[in-house]
C-alpha cells in the first residue's frame, strides 16, 4: 500500500492509489490529492473515515498533514538529471518548438473563432457544427484518443498525458490533432477546457522532440507538459513552479528555461486576448503599458503568419545585441 496521506477539513485516511495521486507531485500536491478525496469520494472508491485524526490546530497539520505529504514526496525518485550544456541545447531547441506550437494553437484557436463567425451566423447552431466536425475527424482517424482532457482513457493502447512521459507512448501527430480537436471545439462555441489539452499537446510533443533530439523522453514530456502552456497563456514563472511542484527540484534548470524560451518565442501571442502586457517581451517599441493582446493584434483578428513574423522580429533583436 503507498504512504497514507491525511486530510485535514474531513480528518479521513486516504490509501493506496489515492496516496499514489499526491505521490505524482511535492508535498503540496500530496496534501491536495488527500483534500480531493475528501471532498469528491465517489469517483475514488475506499476511503475510511477516522474521526479521531480531524485535525484541529495547526499543531495538528505539522504533525500530521506535512509529514505524510512529505513521506509521499519522497517515494518518489523524479528525474534528477545533473547539469549538462548539451541537454541543456536541446532544451533550448525543444522550448522554441514548445513556443511555436503554443503560437499554433493560439492563432488556430482564433482564425477558426473568426471564420466560424463569419459562416455560421447563429450562435446557436455554431456548436451543432462544431460537433458534426468533431464526429467526422473522430471516424476518420478511427480513434478516440483525441476526445476529452486527454489525462485517462479506458482503451489499451490509447495516448494520454500519461502514456506520453514512456517510449511509444504518443504517436509522430498526435499533439498536432490534439490541437486541431481542441481548436475546433473551442472556437465553435464550445467554453473552457484549454489548459488540460495544452498539457496533453506539449507531453506528446515533447515525446516526439526527445526522440528526434537523443533525449529523455519523460524530461521532455514534462518539459512540453508545462512549457506549451507556459506560452499560450504567457506564463512562464507559474509554469515554472507548476513544473518543479509536478516533477521535483531536479529538472528546475531545464523546466524554467523550456518555460521562458517558449515564452519569449510565443512573442504576442496568447489564449488570453484580454490579458495585459506590462512591458514588451523584447524590443521597445512604442507600445502603451497594459495594452492587452487583443490591442497588439491591431482589430483582435489573428494572423496565421504573425508568429512567424514574431520570430523573426526575435531573432534579429539578438543580432543587433551581439552586434
Amino acid at each position: 500500500a503507498g504512504p497514507t496521506l491525511v486530510c485535514l477539513e474531513e480528518g479521513l485516511i486516504v490509501p493506496d492509489e489515492l496516496a499514489a495521486a499526491g505521490q505524482v507531485g511535492g508535498p503540496l500536491a500530496a496534501y491536495a490529492a488527500s483534500h480531493l478525496a475528501a471532498t469528491a469520494t465517489e469517483p475514488f472508491g475506499e476511503i475510511e473515515p477516522r474521526p479521531d485524526l480531524r485535525l484541529r490546530s495547526r499543531t495538528d497539520f505539522c504533525e500530521n498533514v506535512l509529514p505524510n505529504a512529505f513521506a509521499a514526496h519522497a517515494t518518489v525518485a523524479g528525474f534528477g538529471l545533473p547539469f549538462d550544456l548539451a541537454l541543456m541545447g536541446k532544451v533550448v531547441i525543444a522550448g522554441a518548438a514548445f513556443g511555436l506550437v503554443s503560437i499554433l494553437f493560439a492563432e488556430l484557436t482564433h482564425g477558426l473563432g473568426r471564420l466560424f463567425r463569419r459562416i455560421v451566423g447563429s450562435p446557436l447552431l455554431r456548436p451543432a457544427v462544431g460537433g458534426a466536425i468533431i464526429i467526422a475527424l473522430t471516424y476518420t482517424l478511427g480513434t478516440r484518443d483525441f476526445l476529452g482532457l486527454g489525462v485517462s482513457s479506458p482503451e489499451a493502447g490509447a495516448t494520454t498525458i500519461t502514456s506520453a512521459f514512456r517510449a511509444g507512448g504518443a504517436g509522430p501527430f498526435d499533439w498536432w490533432w490534439k490541437v486541431v480537436f481542441t481548436a475546433v471545439t473551442l472556437s465553435s462555441g464550445f467554453k473552457g477546457g484549454e489548459v488540460t489539452p495544452l498539457f496533453f499537446i506539449g507531453a506528446t510533443l515533447g515525446n516526439r522532440l526527445a526522440l528526434v533530439l537523443r533525449a529523455p523522453i519523460d524530461l521532455f514530456a514534462g518539459l512540453g507538459f508545462v512549457a506549451v502552456f507556459a506560452g499560450a497563456a504567457n506564463t512562464p514563472l507559474a509554469c515554472t513552479i507548476l513544473g518543479i511542484e509536478l516533477f521535483g527540484a531536479g529538472p528546475a534548470v531545464y523546466l524554467a528555461t523550456a518555460c521562458f524560451v517558449s515564452y519569449l518565442v510565443s512573442g504576442h501571442s496568447g489564449i488570453y486576448l484580454s490579458q495585459r502586457i506590462h512591458r514588451p517581451k523584447f524590443g521597445h517599441g512604442t507600445m502603451e503599458p497594459n495594452t492587452t493582446l487583443r490591442t497588439v493584434r491591431g482589430d483582435g483578428q489573428p494572423s496565421l503568419t504573425g508568429g512567424a513574423e514574431r520570430l523573426a522580429r526575435l531573432l534579429a533583436g539578438f543580432r543587433r545585441r551581439r552586434q
